[in-house]
């Protein structure tokens, strides 16, 4: 989002097509060299959001199959990216609840 509206608003009018041409850093590295990164790494935190949304409809229509295996298949996911990054950019007694992501995805 940060690079589509650079790329179309620009700074002080004149427009960024690039900011790794422009500033030789990723907008990532970027963002951490300023403590405005998030506080969990972008993959974990999009199959996050998606366990989420998917948590939700399968509450609401029990009987979507197909959707309660993508929630089950994207859980598992989560618990092995958690095991992946744990100790390094997540905390060593972190563990994956769906309390915790709605938690962690509305701060």
């Amino acid at each position: 989002q940060i690079g589509m509206k650079l790329r179309d608003e620009g700074v002080k009018g004149v427009p960024i097509p690039n900011i790794k041409l422009a500033t030789e850093k990723k907008v990532t590295t970027i963002l951490e060299e300023h403590d405005a990164g998030n506080e969990l790494p972008e993959d974990l935190r999009n199959l996050m959001e998606r366990a989420v949304r998917l948590r939700r409809h399968v509450d609401d229509n029990g009987q979507d199959m197909q959707n309660k295996r993508a929630l089950q298949n994207t859980e598992s996911k989560i618990r092995r990216l958690v095991n992946y990054y744990r100790g390094d950019k997540l905390e060593e007694d972190f563990n994956y609840t769906f309390d915790v992501a709605v938690d962690l995805l509305e701060s």
